[in-house]
Formats: C-alpha cells, structure tokens, sequence
C-alpha cells in the first residue's frame, strides 16, 4: 500500500527557499508530485524511488506557522498523506550595521548609521564606496552583515537628511549594490535593496551617492539612512 511516513528535513522557517526535503514512504511512482497543505509552500520533486522522495520546498514569508500535512500522488492519480510531518517555524534574523562617511577614519557601527559628504558645492556629484571617490578610507557606505536561518531580503529607506538648504531626496540621494546594480533614489519607505540572500552569515555592501542640482546651496550634508533584513517575501 503507499503511505507517506516522514521528512527530512521536517521543518522550515518562513521565506526559506531552495530547501531540499526527502519524504520517505512506499509506493511512490516516477512521475509523482508532492503538495503541502495549506497556502505559501510549493515543492519541486527532483528525485523519486519507490520509497523516498527528493524535493525543493520554496516557503514564503508570509506562510502560516503550524504544521503541514504532505500529500504525494502518482501518475496513476493513487495518493497517501503524511500528516503534520512538516513544520513552518518562526525565521530567526539579525542584522549588523556599519557605515563610512567621505572624511571618516575608520567605519561607524552605532546606530543612527550616517553618512557624511563633507563639503559640497552646486553641481557636484560624490559617491561613498567605489573605487576613486576620493573618501579617506577605502570601503562601501554601507556594510550589512546578516545572521539568519532562512532566505532573506534588504530594505531602505532614508530617515534624516541635513545640509545648509533642503535637496529632492529621489534624485540626490542614491544608493546602489557594491557589486554591479544601477544607483537608485532614496525614498522615506522601505525599498527592496537585494532578495534571495541564502542562510547563515553573509554580507552585502552599499554605496551611496549625492547629487547636487545647480542652484544648491554649497555646505556639508549627510543623510541617515535605515535597513532591514526580513524573511524573503
């Protein structure tokens, strides 16, 4: 008779993505398909023998917690469930914050994370973090260091902003991926800045540039700006 009797890994917190599952039980048949009960987790199957299976589970982050039942159905439409052998969990995140002005020594990891563009005069473009921006210390505006159990996304937003006269915050205050990516406007809501960040203890690396319209009153400016780790969407 075909059964579903167990999984593992049998649990995942919300927004992994990419986990790899192997559903033990009888009966199974090439072809077959596995589903899970409830809403935000979907399964590839990538594997069958008559008695496991391997599949990739995707689970939002907006899955409900609790426990999910495991349905796997042959081609032949013959089915058998696994019951409340899988779990969504609550994610565990933290995020780590480090920021570096044009003239700063060394990089500043207390919080409200500013970052100082010393000296601007009208029409002037400075950008902290590439390669010849001319800042003292070499090194990205922004450093994000992430520890987490589950896949995850950044966001920003822009929370102050000081200079000698008010500047239009989307098109003079930008930030961009260290990597590659194209510069972006600050906005004062969360924007997604990186997605699909994998598990454990990575980092990612932001830079930031100001733009000065013509008529701008020359001074020292800065911005303050926040960020967030959460689960994948």
């Amino acid at each position: 008779a075909m059964s579903v009797t167990s999984a593992t890994t049998n649990s995942a917190p919300q927004g992994r993505r990419g986990l790899t599952v192997l559903i033990d039980g009888t009966g199974f048949q090439a072809g077959a398909t596995v589903a899970i009960s409830g809403t935000g987790v979907t399964a590839t199957v990538t594997g069958v023998t008559p008695t496991q299976i391997t599949a990739t589970f995707d689970v939002t982050g907006a899955a409900a917690l609790g426990a999910r039942n495991i349905t796997v159905t042959n081609l032949d439409a013959s089915n058998a469930t696994g019951t409340a052998i899988f779990t969504i969990t609550a994610p565990s995140i933290s995020i780590g914050l480090s920021t570096l002005g044009f003239s700063d020594a060394a990089r500043d990891a207390v919080a409200p994370h500013g970052v100082d563009f010393g000296l601007m005069t009208p029409s002037e473009t400075r950008d902290i973090g590439p390669v010849g921006s001319g800042q003292t210390l070499a090194g990205p505006a922004v450093r994000i260091s992430i520890t987490s159990d589950t896949t995850t996304a950044v966001t920003t937003s822009t929370t102050a902003w000081a200079g000698p006269a008010a500047l239009p915050l989307a098109t003079s205050y930008l930030w961009k991926p260290s990597a590659s990516g194209t510069w972006t406007g600050y906005t004062t809501t969360d924007a997604i800045a990186a997605t699909n960040i994998a598990p454990g203890t990575p980092t990612r690396d932001f830079d930031i540039r100001l733009v000065m319209p013509a008529l701008q009153s020359a001074g020292s400016y800065s911005t303050t700006t926040a960020w967030t780790a959460v689960a994948q969407p």
